[in-house]
C-alpha cells in the first residue's frame, strides 16, 4: 500500500525528532554496563507498555476476525475497559485478564511520579501548557522527563505507533536501540552485515563468489603458462629471420 507524502512525512519527522531528542539517550542509559535505578525503572515501564500494547492489538485482531465485537450502543454507553469487545467470551477473557493485570502493574509503577500542571510564556508572548515536578537531581529529572514523553503521545487505536514501540533489541547482539524505521532488526550496520553473512543465502553467495574467483585465477595462470611456452618459439623465429636477412 502506497501512502501519500502528506501522511508519511510528518510521521517520519516525528520519529526522527523522538529518536534524536529522547530515544538515543534512553538507549544509551539502558545499555550501560551498570544502569542506574532510574534507567531500570524506565526499562521496566517500556517492557510493560510494549506487552500490554501487543496484547490489546492481539485482542482487537482476534475479536474483529471472529465477530466478537460488542454492540455499538452498548459500547457507546459502557465506561469499563475493553467494553468494545465481548470480554466474557471464553477465548477473549484470558486476554482481557492479562491486559488488566499488566495495566495494574503499570499504574503501580507510575504512582511514584508527582507532577502538576503549569503554563509557560514563550518569547513571542504566547502561552503553552506544561508540567512541573519538584527540582531534583539530574537522574531523577531525566526519569520524569522520559516517563512524561512515553505517556504523552499514546495512539487512539490498538497497535498504534507509540514512542515506546520503537525501542527494540538487536537480533544479533541483544543491545537496545531506537528504531528509525519500521522493520528494523539490528542496532547498526555491523550487526546487520554479520548477521547476514551467517545466513545460508550469504554462505551460498560467498561460495559462488569464491568459485568464480578461483576459476578466474586458474584461467589467468593458464594464460600466463601459454605465454611462457610460446615465448621461446617467437624468439627462435625472430632469430632465424634476422640470420636470413644478414645472409642476403
Amino acid at each position: 500500500m502506497r501512502h501519500s507524502p502528506l501522511t508519511t512525512q510528518p510521521a517520519r519527522k516525528k520519529l526522527r525528532w523522538d529518536k534524536e531528542c529522547y530515544g538515543d539517550e534512553v538507549v544509551q542509559r539502558l545499555n550501560s554496563p551498570k544502569p542506574s535505578p532510574n534507567a531500570l525503572r524506565i526499562k521496566e515501564l517500556i517492557a510493560l507498555l510494549q506487552s500490554v500494547s501487543s496484547l490489546i492489538s492481539q485482542t482487537d485482531l482476534f475479536c474483529r476476525k471472529k465477530g466478537l465485537m460488542g454492540s455499538s450502543i452498548g459500547a457507546a454507553l459502557a465506561l469499563s475497559p475493553l467494553s468494545d469487545y465481548r470480554v466474557a467470551h471464553p477465548d477473549v477473557a484470558p486476554l482481557v485478564e492479562e491486559i488488566e493485570k499488566i495495566g495494574a502493574e503499570i499504574s503501580s509503577l507510575l504512582w511514584r511520579y508527582h507532577w502538576r500542571p503549569d503554563i509557560r510564556i514563550d518569547p513571542d508572548g504566547t502561552l503553552r501548557g506544561s508540567l512541573r515536578w519538584p527540582q531534583m537531581d539530574e537522574e531523577t529529572l531525566w526519569e520524569n522527563t522520559t516517563v512524561h514523553w512515553l505517556l504523552s503521545d499514546l495512539e487512539d487505536s490498538p497497535g498504534g505507533k507509540e514512542a515506546f514501540v520503537s525501542f527494540l533489541k538487536c537480533q544479533r547482539c541483544g543491545s537496545w536501540f531506537y528504531a528509525g524505521r519500521s522493520g528494523a532488526k539490528f542496532c547498526g550496520n555491523t550487526c546487520r552485515v554479520i548477521s547476514h553473512n551467517q545466513t545460508d543465502q550469504a554462505r551460498a553467495e560467498r561460495a559462488a563468489y569464491m568459485r568464480k574467483l578461483r576459476k578466474k585465477k586458474a584461467n589467468l595462470k593458464r594464460g600466463q603458462a601459454r605465454s611462457r611456452d610460446s615465448a621461446p618459439l617467437v624468439s627462435r623465429s625472430r632469430k632465424s629471420k634476422s640470420t636470413e636477412t644478414r645472409r642476403t
